[in-house]
């Protein structure tokens, strides 16, 4: 049909071409006209043949010599094959067991929401500063000086830390170290029996007890050159010795860095010093259940290090005679102690580790953690000292 129709309009361009129209031109001499009505004809001649040539090889290959005209076969149906398995979720790793975290896993699981956290405690301490402008001091979320820094009316708590001893940011609102000396200074004025924290961690005690703040333990204790184990806060008393050690929005409990010459990968080596220091490894060991250090394998006391020195330090400091107790107190919203993904927290982790090795040394040692949020009420705080840390700190 496409054929005959481009060959009908062949044969009237052909004619066109022999016997064009009669129009009338402006000017007989104008032969532009006339060769430009004689090429247009020309060039439909061209496309009409064109036409009728693709017309024609497009029937010649439906009815192509040996082609079928037939409806091809419907395929036959294959073989049901049955959906894949679902495949088996991954297994949580929401173990409370010490030697199955690294550091890594740890950050891997609370590092964002930590910063999260980090971003809250930032804006709140800067709105706190806005507040009182009289007590800010050049960065937005820290003050002037520690007197600024503590509860009112209370500057003299300072005169218990020694100078060397302040840590680098103690003028920030998010200094654990000013948030202890604050709040368990105040507690151990109004109530120099520290009733009130024996009965916190679940010590007996009496009334003649010590608290220090900041004590650094001698290098003869647990063999430690050219540093020694700080105890942020130190009560000894005839009946017990508490080691404590406060948190607020630090990253967890600190991990041993460590980049020596020992055993073990090396990202994760020992220093001969950390090697040589067996308080240290009895203390991993015999109180938290850690392996011994293998060649090839990471350190087994580098995720744990701060609370195995502070729990070695607090069983040579009670002597054998009465129990060492190893005490933490942390924010309960601090993703490192209260939990995050998998990670269970580190009261939860250090307390089962603890707890598995039973009464391996006939009760001289415990571990007990406690948050801010709990010690609150219990703290014998006078009412200005309590609004401050209500305020500064949202710790009602």
């Amino acid at each position: 049909m496409i054929v005959a129709a481009a060959a009908l309009s062949a044969l009237a361009i052909v004619l066109r071409l022999i016997d064009p129209p009669d129009l009338p031109v402006p000017a007989a001499e104008d032969t532009v006209f006339e060769v430009g009505r004689r090429l247009g004809a020309f060039f439909a001649l061209l496309c009409t043949a064109a036409i009728a040539l693709g017309a024609n090889r497009a029937a010649a290959a439906v009815a192509a010599p040996g082609a079928s005209t037939e409806a091809p076969a419907s395929p036959e149906p294959a073989a049901a094959v049955p959906p894949p398995a679902p495949r088996p979720a991954p297994a949580l790793r929401a173990s409370a067991a010490l030697d199955e975290w690294s550091r890594a896993d740890i950050d891997a699981e609370c590092g964002r929401a930590w910063r999260s956290y980090d971003r809250r405690l930032d804006a709140h301490y800067a709105r706190y500063f806005e507040a009182h402008p009289e007590l800010a001091g050049g960065q937005r979320f820290s003050a002037r000086d520690i007197g600024a820094a503590l509860p009112p009316g209370w500057e003299e708590l300072a005169g218990g830390v020694p100078d060397d001893a302040w840590e680098r940011r103690h003028l920030s609102g998010k200094s654990s170290q000013t948030l202890a000396v604050g709040l368990l200074g105040v507690g151990a004025r109004r109530d120099p029996s520290l009733a009130w924290l024996f009965d916190a961690f679940g010590v007996p005690g009496t009334d003649r007890p010590r608290l220090e703040f900041e004590h650094t333990v001698t290098p003869d204790l647990l063999g430690e050159r050219p540093r020694q184990t700080s105890i942020d806060v130190l009560v000894e008393d005839p009946r017990a010795v508490i080691c404590i050690e406060a948190k607020w929005r630090e990253p967890g409990i600190d991990a041993c860095a460590c980049r020596g010459a020992g055993v073990g990968p090396l990202d994760a080596r020992c220093s001969a010093r950390v090697e040589h220091r067996d308080a240290y490894w009895s203390a991993a060991g015999e109180l938290f259940g850690l392996p011994e250090r293998a060649d090839g394998a990471p350190c087994p006391i580098s995720p744990s290090y701060e609370a195995i020195r502070h729990a070695a330090a607090a069983c040579a400091l009670a002597g054998g005679d009465r129990p060492g107790v190893l005490g933490l107190i942390y924010d309960a919203d601090n993703p490192y102690f209260a939990g995050c993904g998998d990670w269970p927290g580190w009261p939860e982790v250090l307390g089962e580790a603890v707890a598995s090795m039973g009464d391996t040394r006939g009760g001289r040692f415990q571990f007990t953690a406690i948050s801010w949020q709990e010690l609150m009420p219990g703290l014998p705080l006078d009412d200005a000292t309590r609004a401050w840390a209500r305020e500064k700190h949202s710790l009602g």
